[in-house]
């Protein structure tokens, strides 16, 4: 049975991926990427990065990758040479740095082996970084940073949060460096090997640039899912998400541009349009009957409802959306959605 409405709020989210655990295996050297599987790390993002043995890249402007490992260690290795070690394994000298020439390379004082850091994702699902969101955004291959062919061992990739969050996820860097169990994998959740992992910063400030609140025009909500076509939702969301659909519908949504004045930039439009683009996770409310000013008094044999507002609660996949951003005053759209879980009247 189809409900047709006015008004209500829809509140636009993404979920945030998981924490994932990368190896050497999976860079990409032609382009300085990394080959992530996770469809959850977006373009623009900003991502936490760690490793036990630091990192494949150049932070501190020093020419040499921030690692304490994972160096070549003969002449002609897929893995960099060490300026010190190379300067000795020639093609005219030594073939070989083995124990007669013990080496011990530390980490410099102003190394790092963990930051934040931005990333691009390409049409074939590599990551590439940037010190920079703009840079990020451009993808432009000047700025990107190298990722020197070293052995990190493993790099832990995480969505960035608050200092609390990443002081949550330190419990898992011991499980991280003992772990050696990857063989040919290149890519790993977190949650797969430390009991302390934290799937998602829930509530955290990793996700609140990524919530906007909007107001409904209008709505239609399917109640019935059997009405609704669902073969879209394979390519989007995985097929496992056909079987919670209970509904569906079309909601014409707008922001008030003069409520937001101090947060809409084009950071904020670029976030945005992302989300709807992608394809959204909404927590909705339709208004169905508003309670009048008047009040009416309740009676023990009045078998009708007290003075109480009506409306139906949701959650929401958005999979198809219209975006119009040329008013000055609105951002306006429009978009198809089914909803999954319970749809819950709510008298309030």
């Amino acid at each position: 049975m189809p409900v047709l409405g006015v008004g209500g709020v829809v509140e636009l989210r993404r979920e945030l991926p998981e924490p994932v655990l990368i190896t050497p295996e999976a860079r990409v050297g032609y382009v300085d990427a990394l080959a992530v599987s996770t469809a959850g790390f977006w373009t623009g993002d900003t991502v936490w990065v760690w490793g036990p043995l630091g990192l494949p890249f150049d932070l501190n402007g020093d020419g040499e990758p921030d690692v304490t490992g994972g160096w070549g260690m003969f002449y002609g290795s897929k893995y960099t040479l060490q300026a010190a070690r190379a300067a000795r394994l020639t093609s005219g000298s030594a073939k070989w740095f083995g124990a007669e020439a013990p080496f011990k390379y530390e980490l410099p004082e102003d190394a790092l082996d963990r930051t934040e850091l931005f990333i691009y994702r390409d049409s074939l699902d590599r990551l590439s970084f940037y010190r920079t969101l703009s840079d990020s955004l451009e993808a432009d291959p000047e700025k990107r940073l190298t990722i020197y062919p070293v052995d990190f061992r493993v790099m832990l990739l995480a969505p960035a949060g608050s200092t609390g969050y990443q002081e949550r996820l330190e419990p898992t860097y011991p499980e991280v460096s003992a772990y050696r169990g990857f063989d040919s994998r290149t890519e790993l959740r977190l949650a797969e090997i430390s009991t302390a992992a934290i799937s998602e910063p829930e509530g955290d400030a990793a996700d609140r640039p990524w919530r906007f609140v909007a107001e409904m025009d209008d709505w239609s909500l399917e109640l019935d899912s059997q009405a609704i076509d669902t073969t879209g939702l394979g390519e989007r969301f995985g097929d496992n998400t056909r079987a919670l659909v209970t509904g569906g519908g079309q909601l014409n949504f707008f922001i008030n541009r003069h409520e937001y004045a101090q947060e809409i930039d084009a950071t904020f439009i670029a976030r945005l349009l992302t989300v709807l683009e992608q394809g959204s996770k909404a927590e909705a409310k339709f208004k169905v009957a508003t309670a009048s000013s008047a009040p009416r008094r309740q009676k023990l044999s009045d078998k009708r409802l007290p003075m109480t507002n009506v409306s139906y609660k949701a959650s929401l996949l958005l999979t198809n959306t219209v975006t119009d951003v040329s008013a000055e005053d609105v951002i306006r759209g429009s978009a198809r959605f089914v909803t999954v879980g319970r749809i819950r009247l709510d008298l309030s």
